[in-house]
């Protein structure tokens, strides 16, 4: 039986291993790059900060939890604990989840319109109709998706910059 801390510790260095890998590949090397790319890998790092923060809030308040179990943490919130799986749903004002699974060692952000797959090595988005994969530590990469992955990040971002707020108040004991 897994418990909750240790599939949000699972998620968080998977989210730190990608975060790394885009640090090192593109960050570092923003000097010789265009500022655009270097501003969108950093927009992805900020994807990846929200969701951990997320993450964190959720370990401080729930981290004993084991599986399989399922808590609703007032009308808004549900928490779902499985043995390789953890689900993070926040219901309103939209509803967005949050999942992590310990077999794929994949995260994912998703709504109604979009979703953000993050694994240590690649990114795959999708908004509406688009679909993409994008490796965010190559800058020859993110240059030729540039335009499609601003377009999904800026509906992402907010949705889950209000999640991460919402989690840490919500949860802050």
């Amino acid at each position: 039986m897994a418990k909750l801390k240790e599939l949000i510790d699972a998620a968080v260095t998977v989210l730190d291993a990608l975060n790394t890998r885009i640090e090192n590949n593109v960050i570092s090397q923003a000097a010789t790059l265009k500022p655009q790319i270097v501003s969108l890998a950093k927009r992805i790092q900020d994807l990846i900060s929200l969701v951990k923060k997320t993450l964190l809030a959720v370990e401080k308040a729930y981290g004993d939890i084991e599986s399989p179990k399922t808590i609703v943490v007032e009308p808004l919130w549900s928490i779902s604990v499985l043995d390789d799986r953890l689900v993070i749903t926040r219901h309103k004002p939209k509803t967005i989840t949050l999942s992590y699974s310990k077999s794929e060692e994949t995260v994912v952000v998703r709504a109604k319109d979009y979703s953000v797959e993050l694994r240590s090595g690649v990114v795959k988005m999708g908004r509406l109709v688009l679909k993409l994969e994008v490796d965010p530590a190559d800058a020859d990469e993110l240059a030729a998706k540039q335009n499609d992955i601003k377009y999904v990040l800026k509906e992402v971002i907010p949705e889950v910059e209000l999640m991460s707020i919402a989690a840490e108040k919500k949860f802050a004991k």
